[in-house]
């Protein structure tokens, strides 16, 4: 008997599943909208040419890329942030700023051996040009209002900076983007103050435990990224009971000045593969 089957890490959204997803997604448009970011829609097919300049060297590994009849090389969209900061750098540097943007758009990456997805399906906010810490504050807390909004409860937030790797041999960079903490030497700390070099951290969770102080808000000093365009504070949410990585962010303040217009960003995306269709 034939087996009928989809490529690895592609799936198909049953009614259900797919009555599901368009609610989380118009639920999160929805609060996204009510917090003053408009919707953006970018190309699901970029050229590669373009859009590697702001891609890092992990992305790149793991964009899917085929040529066009013309012979241009093509990617499909890796991530959303990278083609929103192309947009905002090339057609919209004429707008005033901070700029507030969302989406709610899938990304494509190659799928590994653990068999993870390849179509991901993506809602994130940005904020183009801001000047302080309140726009992070912001970005965070709309970060957790959009997961408390598909009935998340158990959130953790963990909030990291590039500058955790600074001075560190490459072995140990290497070691605290793998996780393993044997050859990094030890257990990264992990509090709410951590010391004084982290005073805009300290900062950032006392401000966002003023208004979700039943969450669990920590500085992680093990928190860094692969992604090659954060410039600086970094974070992620998770579910508390698995652990699993269901949000992530931080600053990238350099990605625009790689398609010609240098603007301060930050933003974040929420994973709704990873969210599950649990969510009625």
């Amino acid at each position: 008997m034939t087996t009928y089957t989809t490529p690895q890490g592609i799936s198909d959204y049953l009614p259900n599943d797919t009555k599901i997803l368009n609610a989380n997604i118009i639920k999160l448009q929805s609060l996204f909208s009510e917090n003053g970011f408009n919707q953006i829609k970018t190309p699901t097919i970029e050229f590669a040419e373009n859009l590697e300049k702001g891609l890092g060297p992990i992305q790149k590994k793991h964009s899917i890329e085929f040529f066009d009849p013309a012979g241009n090389r093509l990617l499909l969209r890796p991530d959303n942030t990278t083609p929103i900061a192309r947009t905002v750098a090339t057609r919209m540097n004429a707008e005033s700023t901070p700029l507030k943007l969302c989406y709610t758009e899938p990304i494509f990456r190659k799928s590994n051996q653990n068999h993870s997805d390849t179509e991901i399906f993506q809602a994130g906010c940005e904020i183009f040009g801001y000047t302080n810490l309140t726009s992070i504050v912001d970005i965070i807390s709309t970060c957790i209002k959009g997961l408390e909004t598909l009935n998340v409860t158990d959130i953790g937030i963990d909030i990291g900076h590039i500058n955790f790797m600074k001075g560190l041999s490459e072995e140990k960079k290497e070691a605290l983007l793998k996780g393993d903490y044997i050859t990094y030497g030890k257990i990264p700390e992990r509090s709410e103050t951590i010391d004084p070099d982290s005073e805009n951290l300290t900062n950032l969770v006392a401000n966002l435990k003023k208004s979700h102080s039943t969450i669990p808000i920590m500085i992680n000093q093990g928190l860094v990224k692969g992604l090659h365009y954060y410039s600086g504070i970094i974070f992620e949410a998770y579910s508390k009971h698995n652990r699993n990585i269901i949000a992530s962010g931080g600053q990238y303040d350099s990605l625009c000045a790689q398609f010609g217009h240098s603007l301060s960003a930050v933003g974040f995306a929420i994973n709704l593969n990873e969210i599950g269709f649990q969510n009625d």
